[in-house]
Parts: C-alpha cells; structure tokens; sequence
C-alpha cells in the first residue's frame, strides 16, 4: 500500500466526509485513491485555494465535525490561509491536509516551489503553525497516518480550531512499511474524549448571582453557537427575565425578536445592546471573548469591572477573565452550565420586572424599526436591502454575510427571528468570505434557502465559486450590494476619498456567462420580487442590485446612549438623502428646526428676509458641522418664491420636507375695533398668503418624487384664542390649521403629508426678550406654575416634532394638529 492510499483510508475513518480542493503536486498524486473510495467521500473541485479553505471552514462550523481543505504548500499556506484564519479566530474544527512542494530529490537544488524551510525556500510548518492549534510535518509514511488522526482529534476537541498537517511530498507515493517502529492503530482510540462538566458549586453560585440581580444581561458568545445551546438559553431567558445581548458570530443564536432580545452588541451593533449593558447591575458572559469590537473598543460605561457582579463561562479557562477581571469564573461547555441553571426556580415578580426593563430599552432605542435612508433615483439604499430581508427571512432560510458596510447594516438593523439561520465571517471577516460560505451551507442543508449578501468589492473576490455551484447543482442566491467601491473605506474616508472606486460591473451579465441565472434591481421595492424568482429558478442565481454609494454605513454604528444629542444628533441619520426647505429659519424656531434635519443627516435650506440673521445663522450651522444653504428673499413676494423653489429642486432633485415658520403678530394694535384693514391684510399675508405660495410652488417637486412632508407651524393662540397676540393673528393661524386639512387630503394620495405643529410660550430669543420687557421675575414664575409640567418650551421641543412629522416614521400622521404647551391648554 502507498502511503497516499493510507491517507485516503485514515480520512475515511476519521469521518471526513467531503474535502474541497484546487490541486496541485502532491494533493494532486492522492486524486486516483479519492476516485477509487469516491462513494465514500466526496471530492468538491474550486477555482481558488481561498473559496477551498473557506467552504472546508464553514463546514466545520455547520456540521460540528472538521471540515477538511487540501491544497498545494505555497498556495494552501498564502490564498489558502483566509479560511485557516477565519477557522482559528471563530473556533472552527478544520483539517488542513497539504505538503512540502519538494521534488523527488531536489528539495534542496536550486528550489522551486519548496517549503520545506531549506534555504532560497520557504517555511509552511512557521507559517501553518502560527494559525493552527496544532500543526504537524510528516517526513515518514507512517507519520502522515498518524497526524492526520492527531489533527482530527484537536481540531475537534474544545476550543475546536484548525489542524495542520504537512506532508514531505515524496513520500505521498512512498510505499507504507509493513511492520514501522512506531505502530498504528484503528483512529476511533484516538477520539475518547469525556467532556470535563463545570463545577457544581460555582453554577450554583452562578445561580445566586443571576436570580438576585436587578437587571441582569446574558452575553452569548461563540461558545453557545458551538455547543447548540441557544435554544435551552432562549428557555433561560425566558424563566429568569435576563435580557441576552450577543456577540457577533453569535448574531441569531436565540431569535432576535424575543421579548429578552437586545440584539448584538458592540460598535457595529444594535443599540438596545449596549444600552442594555450599560444598564446592567450583573454581566454573565457565556463562551464570548470580550473582544474590543463587542465592547466598543473598551467604553468604560459598558463592562464595569467592581461595579457590576461580572462572571463568565468558558471551555478554556484561559479565555475566562483574560479581557476583564470577573467576579467568579466557571469552566465548562455553555450547554452544561445553562443546564445546571434551569434547573434552579426564579422569582416571577423578578422576572416580569426585567422584561418590562427589556421592553423600554427595546422601545426607547427603536429596535423593531430599520432606519430608514433614502436612495438617490436609479438605486437602492441598503436600508431598503435590509427591510427586504427582515420580509422575507422565513424558517427555511440561511444568510450568509461578508464584510463590510452592508454587514455592519445587517449587523446593526436585521433582527434575526430564526436562531442559527445567520452565517457570520467573525474571525478574521474577510472580503469574499460569503459567497464560498453559501455554496457550503448549501451542501451540508440542502434543503434550506440559502442567500448571500455581500459587497461588489467582496463578490469579485471568489466569484468562481458560482461555476462550482453549477457544478455540483447548488442553487444559492447571491445579492451583490453594488456601489461601486469600497462602501466602508469610503465611509471611512468621507472627504478624502482614494483607493475606493471601482468601474461599475454588470454582475448579472457575468453569471449568465458562468451558467447561472442574473437579476438587476435598481429601486426600492423590486428586491423582494428578485429574491422570490431567484429561489423559484433552481439554479445559482446573482442579483446584481444598484446600491446608492452615499447609503453609508457610518450612521449604523451604534453610538453611546447617554451621548448629547441636541448639537450632532449623531444617534439617528433618518434624513440622509432628504432635501428639507425652511422658512424664516435664521433664528427661532425655524433655525432649531433647520439644525435638528441637519443633524440627521438632511441637506437644509433656510430663507429669510433678514440678510445679517441668516448670515449668523449659516456661520453657527457651519461651525457645528450641518449640511445648511441659505437665501435672502421676500416670501410675500411670489415671484420670488417661485425662483427660489425652482433654484432649489434644479439644485438638488428633489425637495421632501416644507417646513412653512414664517408668521408672527406684527405687533398690531391689540383691540379689534382699532384695528385697520392693512393691520388684517399684513398679518394675513405673513401668516398665511406667504405659506400658500410656497407651499404651492413645492407641492409639484413633491408629487414627482412621490413624497413629500409638509410642516405648517401653527399656534396655541389659533387653538384657544389669546388675550395677548390681537383677533388677525388668532384668525390667520385657524385659517392654517384649515388649510392643512385641506392639502392633507388632496395631496395624500400623492405620498405627501401636511400637519400642523401649535406650540405654546417657547423660548426662543425674542419671547425671552418680550418676557423680560413685559414681566416681573414673580409673574413669570407664575407663568410657569400655569404650566403642568411646570416648565416653559424650549426650541429643542419644536425641532423633534419637526424631526418626527418629517420622518418617514410618520407615514401614517395627515392633517394632524400637535399641541406642544406642556399642558397649558388641552383639547378632547
């Protein structure tokens, strides 16, 4: 027997099952014993090392059971490594079978190809050595059997990981000694392996640390994916009330859409997460590392080390306390330790009090909504790609990701609602990684729908993977995020961009030509109907999907929840893409409502008459960093409007919010009767001629972009009448609440909006000067008193109404009316 025969016959018998390859010297000598036991063990022919090493590398994390590569030394140790490492961060069971690329004899003359180490060589065993668990170089025949028994067992033996196993090339066709020194035996001795359970006693106390804690957080890591203990940890949660936030290869271990579900954490996390992390008086980590992209690079509001009870679980106690010091570490398998805690009773008064906690930080971070950004015409936000997958994800279905900025939008928007159907690259994340991830899920479930999302960048990376789909009839569907570029370079870079466009690629043209089947989708809505006849089709499929290249990641990145958020508003980027037009903005409410849409993310136009206030006002708006344009008009004047407007949409595209400030009570005589016709006329025109005409002049730009949010800002004194603004100022603001009413109905078929916001005494400036002309410290403080909820308005108040009514979370509020008075006056 030659020793490749030995080789064959020893995967065999270890329990390999399928091994990916592209060949070359000496894996290629061990292809004729494959053929001969091809019943038994599958060979899967790729078009690169890397799509090899990744496929055997997601295998292993599939099924629990190494995964094995094969390849030529130098080329399964360089583009080969992207799997090995993947499978050495993220704790896959891997083999790695590869060899010394030494010709029979020349090894050391004039080399070629040599790994061996020898000089003008290079050396696989230092470079497999430092990415493996264990790494072995057979020189002998019998050396190779028994190293590829070794490399099974510690692969697969906790923490799992990948195994190495070098081969000195000539003796691959080496016949096999009959009676070698060192004796071999049947592989199965080699696997006895009991699992070491976690000590009683520290469970127990585990137990006590969980059950007395207020608000408790669960941190499920990778060692709960290993041990397929995410559903005993769902039933944990459940009975103990302990919200459970996860690490990133840990995403969708328990379904994200339970009522003690946070999410991921992290800076490419959800934000209900870290919010519920900073909450926490107990932190129990099971098999997570801690690592610094989980805890934001170390934010000191997350893990709190002497003021929250911290405890961690882990198979490897040099894993336990290695970030941060704990409380109390429990060595184990996750399972058996969440075993041992369900075990134990748990006060349901306890219980109902932390899922209410849970549902408040779920509510007050807007988990169950994705944000929302808008796509310039012709392409697709990756908003829009998320919404489609939160639709259509069903049981049956497996995600595989890749990197970056679409991930970071799934990471930190897709609630994944079926546990272990999600698909993570979390070792080393590499580009490319998805595409070879899908085709292998797909062979070890081929019952599931697998798809893939992944960047054009990462797509291009291990594209050939589609003609090994084809090949061996694996139907995946994968969804290019086309932009063009590098997304989360690009991001990253902002102003200064280098290095990040590519020329634009019809993916779909291209997998017709690798024998499967293409789709292009290029507007918001038309995803969802691809993915349905991608799946229908039977074949490998590519949509190619035109992504927006300003649909940026950076306003994903979860930010701290006890941030500022008045100047920045850096929590939410809902207006990106939005084109927002404010009247008399240069002070007041108008400048609060133009910052605020600025802030999250909307390009903002301000008007006014008065050229040194809107000066003022753009320097302030540049000083803090906002995306605001100014102009100096007459809005009685319509001819005026008319240009200004038409100057805008040509500009921009598009106009999407109107938000109508102008107004005022131009301090005319109080008592009607000594009040003049012009008196009428002037406070008409100002407060409601000035918004008709602008109003009409947008309303076109709205209806032919289909949307629009038009904000006509009203008054408590056009609600309960007032002893202190005179008759035309109350009549004009009642006249723009029924004006409102009216264009809410016209235009609402059209995906245009208009409300009315009344505010009561606000703050601003020139109320603070007629307030301080006009009334003594004691009338004033009785002025507050008057007010339930005993303070006076700010501008910030009217700007996040402003901000809500403008949204596109406001789709379903039309000619409403919001009082913001803190009570003063209220209504039925």
């Amino acid at each position: 027997m030659q020793t490749k025969q030995a080789i064959v016959e020893t995967l065999i018998e270890c329990g390999a099952q399928t091994a990916f390859t592209l060949p070359g010297l000496g894996i290629t000598w061990t292809l004729d014993e494959f053929h001969k036991r091809r019943k038994d063990i599958r060979v899967v022919l790729t078009r690169s090392e890397q799509i090899a090493s990744i496929m055997a590398q997601v295998t292993g994390r599939l099924t629990g059971r190494p995964g094995l590569f094969m390849g030529q030394g130098p080329f399964a140790s360089t583009t080969g490594a992207v799997g090995i490492l993947e499978a050495h961060f993220a704790g896959s069971p891997m083999v790695v079978l590869t060899e010394t690329s030494d010709y029979d004899g020349f090894g050391q003359y004039g080399v070629y190809q040599t790994m061996t180490g020898d000089y003008g060589g290079a050396d696989i065993r230092q470079m497999l050595g430092s990415i493996t668990k264990y790494c072995t170089y057979a020189t002998e025949p019998q050396d190779a059997v028994y190293g590829i028994q070794m490399a099974f067992k510690h692969a697969s033996l906790p923490r799992q990981g990948p195994a190495a196993v070098i081969l000195k090339t000539p003796i691959i066709r080496r016949e096999m000694p009959a009676s070698p020194r060192a004796r071999l035996f049947p592989s199965s001795g080699y696997f006895a392996h009991t699992r070491a359970r976690p000590d009683a006693a520290a469970v127990a106390q585990l137990g006590d640390m969980l059950a007395n804690a207020r608000f408790p957080v669960i941190v499920a890591g990778n060692g709960v994916v290993a041990a397929q203990a995410g559903e005993k940890l769902a039933r944990l949660a459940d009975l103990s009330g302990a919200a459970v936030a996860t690490s990133y290869n840990a995403k969708g271990v328990v379904a994200e859409d339970g009522p003690y579900s946070v999410g991921m954490l992290g800076t490419w996390g959800m934000a209900a997460a870290n919010r519920a992390l900073e909450q926490a008086d107990c932190v129990i980590v099971l098999g997570a590392s801690l690592g610094p992209d989980y805890t934001r690079f170390r934010d000191a509001r997350l893990i709190r080390p002497g003021e929250q009870t911290l405890a961690q679980v882990d198979v490897d106690p040099r894993n336990s306390a290695w970030v941060y010091p704990m409380d109390l570490a429990v060595q184990g398998d996750c399972g058996d330790v969440i075993d041992l805690l369900l075990d134990r009773g748990y006060d349901e008064a306890s219980t109902r009090a932390r899922r209410a906690a849970v549902a408040a930080i779920q509510e007050a971070t807007g988990y169950w909504t994705v944000a929302q950004h808008t796509a310039a015409p012709g392409s697709v936000s990756l908003s829009d790609v998320i919404r489609t997958f939160e639709r259509f994800l069903q049981p049956q279905d497996l995600l595989t990701l890749d990197a970056g900025s679409n991930r970071i939008w799934a990471t930190s928007q897709l609630k994944i609602r079926t546990p272990g159907q999600l698909i993570v690259p979390g070792g080393i994340g590499g580009m490319g990684w998805g595409p070879p991830a899908a085709a292998a899920a797909k062979l070890v479930h081929p019952g599931k729908r697998v798809t893939c999302l992944v960047g054009d960048g990462g797509f291009m990376m291990t594209m050939p993977v589609l003609t090994t789909c084809v090949q061996n009839d694996l139907p995946i569907v994968v969804v290019v995020a086309n932009n063009s570029g590098l997304g989360m370079v690009r991001d990253n870079l902002k102003a200064s961009p280098i290095a990040v466009d590519y020329a634009d690629i019809d993916f779909a043209r291209i997998a017709e030509g690798l024998g499967c089947k293409g789709l292009r989708v290029d507007a918001p809505g038309q995803l969802d109907d691809a993915l349905a006849e991608a799946h229908r089709s039977g074949v490998p499929c590519v949509i190619d999907v035109t992504v927006d290249p300003e649909s940026s990641h950076s306003a994903q990145v979860s930010r701290d929840s006890s941030e500022p958020s008045v100047d920045a508003n850096t929590t939410m980027r809902r207006f990106e893409h939005r084109v927002a037009l404010i009247t008399a903005a240069a002070a007041g409410l108008g400048q609060g409502a133009a910052y605020r849409l600025a802030a999250e993310g909307a390009r903002v136009t301000i008007w006014d008459r008065d050229g040194a206030a809107l000066e003022a006002a753009l320097a302030e708006a540049k000083q803090r960093g906002l995306d605001v344009a100014g102009r100096r008009l007459d809005m009685l004047e319509r001819a005026q409007v008319e240009a200004a407007v038409d100057e805008l949409a040509a500009r921009e595209g598009r106009i999407d919010v109107l938000v109508n400030n102008i107004g005022g009570s131009l301090r005319v005589p109080f008592h009607f009767l000594e009040q003049s016709d012009e008196d009428w006329e002037r406070v008409m025109a100002v407060n409601v001629t000035a918004c008709v005409t602008t109003t009409r002049a947008v309303i076109p730009v709205m209806r032919r972009n289909g949307y629009g949010r038009i904000i006509n800002m009203g008054s408590k004194a056009g609600r309960f009448g007032s002893l202190f603004t005179g008759t035309p100022y109350v009549a004009a603001k009642g006249a723009m609440q029924a004006f409102t009413l009216q264009i809410a109905q016209e235009f609402g078929p059209d995906g245009i909006t208009c409300n009315t916001i009344c505010p009561g005494a606000i703050l601003t400036p020139r109320v603070e000067r007629f307030l301080d002309e006009r009334h003594s410290a004691e009338e004033r403080a009785r002025i507050v008193a008057s007010i339930p909820v005993r303070r006076q308005g700010r501008v910030e108040d009217i700007a996040a109404a402003v901000a809500y009514l403008a949204s596109e979370e406001a789709g379903f509020v039309n000619g409403a009316t919001l009082d913001i008075n803190g009570g003063q006056a209220m209504s039925i």
